[in-house]
């Protein structure tokens, strides 16, 4: 009968997101019914991170996870709005995720913030409370809850909360209302929007245009009063409490911020359906769904069992020293292990280009991400000798249509140690060649992620650091991964420095050999003053 749909994304928005959070989420999970939903859309979380509500999940409960719902609108898939603001997250998008894909058997729609608690005043579900409720919009007066108080909640006892905030609300004076302006009638209206499905539908969902923050709220309230008339107040049902986050400040209440124009999007507003047509919501966008009973952290520890052995022996030891330079190459389980949690925590459609010989490696991990995938793209380009030709190079994909471009040096120092000298120098070339002509990249574009397997303490590393951005990985993983750094001449002078010092370092040696150059120059001088000397006959004896 309900569908509550609230937004966010995997980031620290205010203090002790996570608490509050999970007391919302947990609290609606107590109250909704068996054929009720909580649909979540995790909006923008930066790609490779978990969903908000995936990265909480051992804190919400049995009933909380199974009632609920996690839309992902990827960073990606933000980034293609293009949109025109300051903000993470566009709230009337998010919100519209969720409409589009709601149950649509279900007759309410419950807009509300992961911030909020409610109480029902018969004690009941408030599936129940709500069966008999008329056509119509409702609202509720929002009671504010200090964070001293909050936070020492208990997230996971939903009941208990509900028991110690009946006692609060009147022992503290919480019960405090804030009326507003018609249509919504009330203070914050946007944390308890109670609205028929249809008509949300029938009206093209929230309005899209609003992208600067505020008043979206205001906005649905007033288009829905042109079919429903004035929210009704629901007070006399139901009991609201906001976990007040404002001890640290945030994009949304720095004073001065850009807002949606409340003259342009709610007192000039003379229809109820927005400008926007059919095409709302990401319609015919594929937003990946996640339930929480097949969270990433599962999916992955099943494929990694299906596909690599358990140890058996002794842990390896690798060398990460002078002595291991360039012969320790790291374990191939433990790579696959970290670059399995790598690629397929980046969505459910990772596109690959592999370059390096095939191996045990590559086998393995192209098996756990088939296992863990809805479908995966992939380019495999193997050299077809012991190292890669010239031609074979010129017909690599170019890494822009690719989400992970991984560079497996391990292959090459494993299985042609007698062509050492000659390994690494093929992918490298692609690299400077990729940098060179790398084009500009639009405003905020993605760029393909780099990885290297076995780069660390060895004959590579350097050279690869020029031209990839790679953080610093833990030298036991055996992958380092980064983007292919901004195009600037600082690093091409760098390169050209390093070459021209190559060359003088040749000559030096043809000239004077293995010698130091202070002692070589000591002793040329040495020599041509005893020639001199002896012209002048100084050193003749009587």
């Amino acid at each position: 009968m309900i569908s509550a749909i609230v937004y966010g994304r995997n980031d620290s928005y205010g203090y002790n997101l996570h608490k509050r959070a999970a007391l919302s989420l947990n609290n609606f999970g107590h109250l909704l019914g068996d054929d009720d939903e909580i649909i979540f859309v995790d909006y923008n979380t930066p790609t490779g991170f978990p969903t908000f509500p995936e990265a909480i999940s051992d804190t919400l409960t049995d009933r909380t996870r199974g009632l609920l719902r996690i839309l992902r609108v990827t960073e990606e898939q933000h980034q293609l709005l293009a949109p025109n603001t300051h903000l993470k997250t566009l709230e009337p998008v998010a919100r519209n995720v969720a409409l589009r894909r709601s149950n649509p058997g279900n007759r309410w729609i419950l807009s509300t913030n992961t911030d909020m608690v409610f109480i029902p005043r018969d004690r009941t579900t408030l599936h129940e409370s709500l069966r008999s409720l008329p056509d119509g919009q409702y609202g509720l007066p929002r009671f504010e809850l200090p964070e001293g108080l909050w936070e020492g909640l208990d997230r996971a006892q939903p009941g208990s909360v509900l028991t110690a905030l009946g006692d609060w609300a009147l022992a503290f004076h919480l019960n405090q209302v804030a009326e507003s302006w018609l249509p919504h009638g009330f203070d914050g209206p946007g944390d308890f929007q109670l609205m028929l499905r249809q008509d949300l539908v029938d009206m093209n969902g929230f309005d899209e245009r609003m992208t600067l923050g505020w008043h979206v709220d205001s906005n649905i309230a007033k288009r829905v009063s042109m079919r429903r008339g004035n929210a009704s107040d629901l007070s006399h049902i139901l009991v609201g409490f906001h976990c007040d986050h404002t001890r640290q400040e945030t994009p949304a209440h720095v004073s001065g911020a850009p807002q949606n124009s409340t003259f342009r999007f709610v007192d000039a507003v003379t229809s109820s359906e927005t400008n926007r047509g059919k095409n709302w919501g990401l319609e015919g966008v594929d937003v990946e769904e996640i339930r929480l009973d097949r969270s990433f952290s599962a999916r992955l520890s099943e494929a990694l069992r299906e596909t690599i052995q358990p140890q058996r022996s002794a842990p390896p030891t690798r060398r990460y020293n002078a002595s291991g330079y360039d012969v320790d190459p790291p374990n191939g389980a433990t790579v696959v292990t970290f670059l399995l949690d790598l690629v397929a925590s980046h969505g459910p459609h990772p596109r690959i280009l592999w370059l390096g010989p095939e191996s045990e490696v590559s086998e393995i991990f192209f098996a756990g991400i088939k296992k863990m995938s809805k479908s995966l793209s992939w380019h495999i380009a193997p050299p077809k000798g012991l190292v890669y030709s010239r031609r074979e190079l010129r017909t690599v994909p170019k890494p822009a249509g690719f989400d992970f471009v991984v560079m497996d040096f391990r292959a090459f120092w494993g299985q042609v140690p007698d062509v050492s000298g000659r390994r690494p120098t093929e992918l490298l070339s692609l690299l400077r060649k990729w940098w060179w002509n790398q084009a500009k990249p639009k405003t905020g574009a993605l760029g393909s992620k780099f990885v290297a397997i076995d780069a660390i303490n060895t004959s590579v590393e350097t050279e690869l650091n020029l031209w990839t951005s790679c953080g610093r990985t833990p030298y036991s993983v055996g992958i380092s991964h980064g983007n292919l750094r901004k195009k600037n001449f600082s690093h091409a002078k760098l390169y050209l420095r390093s070459i021209l010092k190559g060359r003088i370092s040749t000559v030096r040696r043809i000239v004077i050999g293995d010698e130091n150059v202070g002692t070589w120059v000591s002793k040329k001088l040495r020599f041509r003053l005893a020639t001199s000397a002896n012209k002048l006959g100084l050193f003749r004896t009587p």
